[in-house]
């Protein structure tokens, strides 16, 4: 040991460096990359975030970031229908309609988020007693609505084939 020697303190900064980017995302700027520090993520509009969106600098490094997925959004509504609550908002999420008492569906009852938005939804229309599914409307007397036939005649006719979907609508 040699004596009159003098201690010098030293001190580490742990820096965790370079904030790490997250697509679809941006964050506040820290003061600083040293140990303690913290970072804010928010996602961009159109995604979803999944884990915490704050990440620390710890002596091992910068905490998980967070990821952004793209996300379906609002549910498109089905006027005279329930539903099952979304899985998620997320890629691959389904939703299943159920038309009201008295109202049938046309297309697929369950739609499910895409890339491109959710699918196309189904439309609940008065049910009529029996099943629609011509879109055609060939049959210049029945009720159509858009590309929907609502297998029904207009009021003081009736279906010639008993209800058939291309019946002839006869005045009564």
């Amino acid at each position: 040991m040699v004596l009159g020697a003098q201690l010098k303190e030293i001190r580490i900064y742990n820096d965790c460096g370079t904030v790490p980017a997250v697509p679809h995302s941006t964050y506040t700027t820290p003061t600083n990359t040293l140990l303690g520090a913290r970072v804010t993520y928010s996602c961009d509009s159109g995604y979803f975030v999944s884990g915490t969106e704050i990440i620390t600098c710890l002596t091992s490094g910068w905490t998980a970031r967070p990821v952004c997925h793209p996300e379906c959004g609002t549910l498109p509504a089905v006027p005279y229908s329930t539903h099952t609550p979304p899985t998620s908002r997320l890629i691959g999420a389904h939703v299943t309609y159920l038309c009201d008492f008295g109202y049938t569906s046309s297309g697929a009852d369950t739609i499910e988020c895409l890339t491109s938005g959710w699918t196309t939804r189904p439309f609940c229309h008065p049910d009529v007693g029996y099943n629609c599914t011509d879109t055609s409307c060939t049959d210049p007397n029945a009720v159509c609505d858009g590309d929907t036939l609502l297998c029904s005649c207009p009021a003081g006719y009736f279906d010639s084939n008993g209800g058939a979907l291309r019946g002839t609508c006869e005045s009564s």
